[in-house]
């Protein structure tokens, strides 16, 4: 990448008088054309040379709109003007940038951008450098490729003297911000043809967003050309992986890189074994979700509320709720509450094997209810417990679970069109002596 040779010369003027020296540049342009150019480009000098001497003064707006700058205001002025190295104060550059805006209708170059971006990220102006390159991509994505954006910031990062690379760092959150992960990505692999890498920090986050998000491919390309390639992985890298490899079902690469890492040096943390936990548990390795549990005891890893609630799951999983109800007899013991995740699962457990006469028993448990009602994401449906809890009228809900109730046929609504006025329905047996509380009686009714 070829540095500029004056303090105002843009990439694209420089690029221009850099042809003047070339005998095959003369062959395709007129020697008119050249001279134009040449032209204006001494008249953006000179033109930026007396911006930059107003903007000395504390009043350098009001001198500048009671003359005819605005009138001749360009963006190649101004990006001579951002290249300066007379005007050391990033924040009078960001005032007179969007001043600059605010008087001509053109768009900025993309020079002036990323030159202002870096300045600012030099004096640790993140903030405002988010900003800058938000309107940079919505200014010149449409018109530019990805790889303008990322060239012209390793342009203005190399021009400028100690540069501060969280610039590339703070490109990458910008365009997670606007929504867009995959031109994040993207950018990461330009970025590093260029020779830059975004911080390790960086990289996890995106890392993590792109599993979230199920985009498999670009995921994996990151990963293998930047992270392998350049960047030594930490716990939190390795944890991603492991969660990955769990979330794309390819549990036997989960346990690799679970040995990998610690013959690597780097030592597994609590959350790294809840995330293999939680995959061996959705997987049905059950029996090594547990040996891994007990290995992190014998590490003086606490095993949390999420470790158990994982568990609980998965004995549920494998029909196996009793089980289940002893581990969370064993939470309870050592001072862990279980909260409605907990519960919840292992009612639904006992449930789907149908074991109804202990999920009742749990379900109408008054600890359980209180543990329900005091947990802040459950409480609002709990104190409504009547939407999800049927009642048996006139006895209690034990009485009916070996009586086998005679069956009714009710028709639940389960959404209507606003169109047509129409409604779909699903229908269910339910015990003939069964009611719903009439505050919640909206949508179910008697076919």
């Amino acid at each position: 990448m070829t540095r500029p040779s004056g303090h105002f010369m843009s990439p694209a003027r420089h690029a221009c008088i850099t042809s003047l020296k070339c005998p095959m540049s003369l062959k395709s342009l007129s020697f008119s054309t050249l001279q134009k150019a040449k032209d204006a480009l001494r008249n953006d000098e000179q033109f930026a040379e007396r911006i930059i001497s107003l903007l000395e003064h504390n009043n350098w707006q009001l001198l500048m709109t009671s003359s005819d700058i605005p009138r001749k205001l360009n963006p190649e002025a101004i990006e001579c003007v951002l290249r300066h190295k007379q005007v050391n104060d990033p924040r009078l550059l960001l005032s007179f940038f969007h001043w600059s805006q605010s008087q001509m209708d053109l768009p900025q170059t993309l020079s002036s951008f990323s030159t202002l971006a870096v300045n600012l990220c030099n004096t640790r102006l993140f903030g405002p450098a988010n900003g800058i390159l938000e309107q940079m991509i919505g200014t010149h994505l449409r018109n530019s490729h990805l790889d303008a954006i990322v060239n012209s910031i390793a342009y203005s990062f190399k021009d400028c003297k100690d540069s501060n690379p969280v610039v590339f760092d703070i490109l990458i959150d910008t365009y997670k911000k606007i929504g867009m992960l995959d031109e994040a990505a993207n950018s990461v692999l330009v970025m590093g043809n260029e020779g830059f890498t975004p911080s390790l920090r960086c990289l996890n986050s995106l890392l993590n967003d792109l599993m979230k998000r199920e985009k498999k491919g670009l995921f994996w390309k990151v990963y293998n050309e930047v992270i392998l390639e350049k960047i030594s992985p930490d716990v939190y890298t390795y944890t991603t992986l492991i969660n990955a490899f769990c979330k794309f079902g390819q549990i036997k690469e989960a346990r690799r890189i679970f040995t990998e890492m610690g013959e690597k040096g780097c030592t597994p943390n609590a959350v790294t074994y809840n995330t293999l936990i939680a995959g061996l548990c959705r997987n049905g390795g059950v029996a090594e979700a547990f040996e891994l549990k007990r290995e992190m005891a014998e590490k003086n890893l606490v095993a949390d509320g999420f470790t158990y609630a994982t568990l609980v799951g998965g004995l549920c999983n494998q029909r196996r709720s009793m089980e289940g109800r002893k581990l969370l007899d064993e939470m309870c013991e050592i001072g862990i509450p279980p909260n409605y995740v907990t519960y919840t699962t292992l009612i639904d457990g006992f449930v789907k094997e149908g074991d109804v006469e202990h999920a009742f028993e749990w379900a109408s448990s008054v600890t359980i209810r209180q543990a329900l009602a005091a947990d802040p994401l459950f409480s609002g449906t709990w104190r409504n417990r009547e939407n999800f809890l049927w009642k048996r009228k006139g006895h209690s809900c034990m009485s009916c679970i070996n009586s086998r109730p005679k069956l009714q046929k009710m028709t639940r609504v389960k959404s209507v069109s606003m169109s047509s006025r129409k409604a779909k329905v699903e229908h269910i047996l339910l015990p003939e002596d069964w009611y719903e509380p009439p505050r919640t009686r909206i949508g179910l009714f008697m076919s």
